[in-house]
């Protein structure tokens, strides 16, 4: 559920197919709703043509806090493989079976 107030028609198409990335786990365990909403109209604002400069490097950065460039998830230790690539991966990547499960066994 959209928690800001007024989103746009853009805004919504982007926060659904945001939440349906895998890092998206990580946001609902950290309690980021309103982080990932505010960073999604950020995007959708820095979309228009007329978007300055200074809010564009605003949101690659909050991007990167939600580890939505792949700078950020290679600095993370994270790694999205898709069910067939499962295989090719090494055997420890290949047991785990949820990206908390890939945090947890870092921090252990």
């Amino acid at each position: 559920m959209w928690p800001l107030v007024e989103p746009s028609e853009r805004e919504l198409e982007l926060w659904e197919s945001w939440w349906a990335e895998p890092v998206a786990q990580i946001w609902e365990d950290a309690h980021t709703l309103h982080y990932v909403a505010f960073t999604v109209r950020m995007f959708a604002e820095a979309e228009q043509p007329k978007a300055r400069t200074e809010d564009r490097k605003s949101l690659n950065q909050m991007m990167a806090n939600l580890y939505l460039t792949p700078d950020s998830q290679l600095r993370a230790g994270i790694k999205i493989v898709s069910a067939p690539d499962i295989k090719a991966v090494p055997e420890v990547v290949a047991q785990v079976t949820n990206i908390k499960d890939r945090l947890n066994r870092g921090s252990a």
